[in-house]
């Protein structure tokens, strides 16, 4: 199979979001480590724990945390959106050019 420009951008989208999406959850556990925040180890894979405990340090700190948060957010909408867009410019011809389904 031979991927157009627009399919290649998309995959790399996909890619670089994810990976984004990815390292920015670790930095960001590794900043709450630093600053002295309670992390249980088993939620940190769980979308929003981090956010919530990222706010709970801000507010007790007296910080606002819109900015994080506002980040966070734009890089989950960035994976989402990359995931809809590859399927369906990629997983779905893919499978009607095979006949499956």
């Amino acid at each position: 199979m031979r991927l157009s420009n627009v399919q290649w951008i998309v995959v790399v989208w996909f890619a670089v979001s994810g990976a984004t999406l990815v390292v920015s959850r670790f930095m960001l556990w590794r900043w709450l480590i630093s600053r002295g925040a309670h992390v249980e180890w088993l939620f940190v894979g769980t979308p929003g724990y981090l956010e919530s405990v990222y706010k709970r340090l801000c507010v007790s700190t007296g910080r606002s945390p819109r900015n994080g948060l506002l980040l966070n957010a734009f890089l989950y909408a960035s994976a989402i959106g990359a995931v809809i867009v590859y399927f369906i410019t990629i997983v779905a011809p893919a499978i009607t050019r095979t006949g499956a389904g």
